[in-house]
């Protein structure tokens, strides 16, 4: 699920930033007064960047997916049912990861 929201990320800033060029690259050349510069971005130096965004994307959705947190827990339970013996154990457990228990 995060690769394919990965891939989507990436395909999404790609497409932004070709679309970005284009308008640039039509500007200098139908503008008579140029008053932007080019700038040439590595291809390297991009994937860096697009890659620390899509990390802290990924993070700020980690906190903000209680879901996803507690699913991976009954995941874990029906795997080793012995983890999850009383209702307190467990509330403790999905506390400890960050689930907010009422």
């Amino acid at each position: 699920m995060l690769d394919d929201r990965r891939r989507s990320l990436r395909q999404k800033a790609l497409a932004f930033w070709v679309r970005r060029r284009r308008a640039v690259n039509y500007l200098n050349n139908h503008s008579h007064q140029t008053a932007m510069t080019t700038i040439t971005v590595s291809e390297e130096k991009f994937n860096k960047v697009l890659a620390d965004v899509e990390l802290l994307i990924e993070d700020v959705a980690s906190l903000f997916d209680q879901d996803e947190i507690a699913r991976k827990r009954i995941a874990e339970i029906e795997v080793d049912p012995s983890i999850g013996r009383s209702e307190k154990e467990l509330d403790e457990y999905l506390r400890k990861r960050g689930l907010k228990i009422e």
